[in-house]
C-alpha cells in the first residue's frame, strides 16, 4: 500500500447510492455552462439555472450522504423527472440532440433510479 500523504487512499465518505445523484450535479452544472459559454454566449438563464439545479443535485447526495436517504432520493426523484421532461421537450422541438437531449437521457435515467431507490426505502 502506498504511503497516504493526502488522505486520497482513506476511506471515502460517499454512499454507492449518491453517486448517481452527484454525477447529474456535475453534469447539470456543466451544461449550463457549456450552454452559457459556446452554445448560447451570455445567456444568464442557461448558467443561473444550470448551476442552481446542479446545486439542488449536490444537495440531494449530501442528504443520502448524511443518512436522509428518503429525502435525498425523493428530492433526486423530483428534480430528474421535471429535468426530463422538459430537456425532452427542448429536444423534440429544436430536433438537435446535443445538448439537452442528452440531458434528457440522462435525466431519465436518475429518474428510474431514485424511483427504484425510493421504492427498496418504503416499501
Amino acid at each position: 500500500m502506498p504511503i497516504d500523504y493526502f488522505g486520497m487512499f482513506g476511506k471515502s465518505s460517499t454512499t454507492g447510492s449518491a453517486h448517481i445523484n452527484l454525477t447529474m450535479s456535475g453534469l447539470v452544472a456543466a451544461q449550463g455552462a457549456y450552454v452559457y459559454f459556446v452554445q448560447n454566449p451570455g445567456s444568464k438563464p442557461a448558467l443561473i439555472m444550470g448551476l442552481a439545479f446542479g446545486g439542488i443535485y449536490g444537495l440531494s447526495g449530501y442528504l443520502i450522504n448524511e443518512n436522509k436517504a428518503e429525502w435525498g432520493h425523493g428530492l433526486g426523484f423530483a428534480l430528474s423527472a421535471g429535468l426530463a421532461m422538459r430537456m425532452g421537450d427542448y429536444a423534440m422541438k429544436s430536433r438537435v440532440f446535443f445538448p439537452r437531449g442528452l440531458m434528457a437521457v440522462f435525466a431519465t435515467g436518475a429518474t428510474l433510479y431514485n424511483a427504484r431507490k425510493l421504492v427498496e426505502i418504503f416499501l
